[in-house]
């Protein structure tokens, strides 16, 4: 197939991101990029380049370290469903290794459980990740669940298409694309033709199909964005319901969503049984069980499985900022926030803190759509390491910051519940998080997470006391 090649801005799509990798035992590391990102500005250059010999040169120089997954069997997607195969053998390795010693489950049923071909435990897979105390074994078997269910899906293809990767300005979106965009280096696999959320249009989904001729039906696996917005967010399900007709019989997976039912989206979730029920070769990543229960009952005929957020595939990162706050609070501002105020918190608060969203938080914009993700997420955790403990009502707040190894609390954003819901799924046992259900024990476990790593926790930074600038 002839090289595709990025078009002008003006045609608002990028239908190549061709960044092809060979040969690598250990992948990119999300610490590095991000110091590309934040130091030198190489991301733009990564996700501009036309040239996968031009990539692997600059990333053999350049970037050596991040962590190996062991590989499981291949199977492939049939009209009736999935081919079944034997258990993977665990490969003795640093991350089974890392895991098992977080976990509080015992060895053998931690060694059992790593055995699994999960694809064919699509409802299990969160067995082993609630019993974990470290975030860094968290975030290993995270991407160790996403890694193998997607080896499996792909099977022989080595070419993907992913649609609606986020440019705006919720950093949280923008940080899923980021983690898809990293685990499909870390898989080997080409992205023929990816395009932006607001591009993603009746004709580029066309123009998309007509690249997909190019390739057998075992060659090329179709992908679609994770994140917050199925059923009740009428363009994107507009968005999904072109892909799913326009690549009938091709492999497709709607990456880790959420799904929240209330009196006010009825017609929504009427129309959305329609686009998402009775789908061919059509697998639903839900990333937590209340989500996974709502599309069992409303999504028949697609497989559904138990996956974690795709932001899990940035890896664990370093903080690089000194905070300006002892905690920085990250309250939504949006229509799914809890709806509290902060107006009658208590004046003699010990600490320092700062209330704010990042939804406002600016960002830079890059020379394409897949480069703006990257400097949108990254904005993301710049913003939570303002503080040296965090308060959250955004879920990503939580993700992000466990990404950063940051402590912080969990306030809950009924009747959305996002974040208990999630919390109970996959990070409940997270030692340095707190779960509550109002601000004022938000602010006394703030308080106590403060006290408790007071000795490991970086400093506020030199000279940011508002007494010292403020008139």
């Amino acid at each position: 197939m002839q090289q595709l090649q990025h078009p002008v801005r003006s045609e608002k799509e990028h239908p190549s991101l061709t960044y092809k990798l060979t040969g690598y035992k250990r992948f990119l590391s999300f610490k590095r990029m991000l110091l590309i990102v934040t130091g030198l500005g190489m991301i733009g250059v990564l996700a501009s380049l036309s040239s996968s010999q031009q990539i692997s040169t600059i990333l053999k120089h350049s970037f050596k370290q991040s962590i190996s997954i062991t590989r499981g069997p291949i199977s492939f997607i049939t009209q009736n469903g999935f081919v079944e195969s034997a258990k993977s053998p665990v490969d003795p390795n640093p991350v089974h290794q890392t895991i098992i010693e977080s976990s509080t489950m015992k060895s053998k049923d931690i060694e059992d459980f790593l055995s699994l071909r999960l694809l064919d435990h699509p409802l299990e897979t969160d067995v082993l990740s609630k019993t974990l105390k470290s975030n860094e074994a968290l975030i290993l078997e995270a991407q160790r669940i996403l890694l193998s269910m997607l080896r499996d899906l792909l099977g022989k293809a080595r070419h993907v298409m992913l649609f609606e990767i986020a440019t705006y300005s919720n950093k949280g979106d923008p940080a899923i694309s980021v983690g898809e965009a990293m685990l499909l280096r870390k898989l080997n696999v080409t992205v023929v033709y990816y395009c932006e959320t607001h591009h993603c249009t009746a004709e580029s989904v066309e123009r998309a199909r007509k690249i997909s001729e190019s390739y057998e039906q075992d060659e090329l696996v179709i992908l679609m964005q994770g994140g917050g917005n199925l059923v009740g967010y009428h363009g994107m399900d507009i968005i999904r319901e072109r892909v799913l007709d326009a690549f009938p019989t091709r492999t497709k997976v709607l990456f880790s969503q959420s799904i929240w039912l209330n009196k006010f989206n009825h017609q929504s979730l009427k129309h959305c049984q329609k686009i998402y029920s009775n789908r061919t070769n059509f697998v639903m990543f839900l990333r937590d069980r209340q989500s996974l229960g709502i599309a069992q009952e409303n999504f028949k005929g697609i497989k559904h499985v138990l996956a974690p957020d795709m932001a899990f595939g940035i890896g664990m990162l370093p903080r690089q900022l000194p905070p300006a706050f002892d905690v920085i609070w990250l309250k939504r501002g949006d229509g799914e926030s809890p709806g509290y105020t902060i107006d009658d918190l208590p004046k003699n608060i010990s600490f320092t803190y700062h209330v704010s969203d990042y939804l406002g938080w600016k960002s830079n914009r890059g020379a394409t759509d897949m480069e703006t993700s990257f400097l949108i997420a990254t904005a993301g955790l710049q913003f939570l390491q303002r503080g040296r403990v965090l308060i959250t009502d955004r879920l990503h707040g939580h993700i992000l910051s466990t990404l950063l190894n940051i402590p912080h609390v969990l306030l809950d954003n009924p009747p959305f519940l996002k974040l208990s819901s999630f919390h109970k799924t996959w990070t409940a046992s997270q030692s340095n998080v707190v779960m509550v259900t109002d601000k004022h024990q938000a602010v006394r476990e703030a308080q106590k997470l403060l006290e408790r790593y007071d000795s490991v926790l970086p400093k506020v930074g030199p000279f940011m006391s508002k007494k010292i600038w403020e008139h």
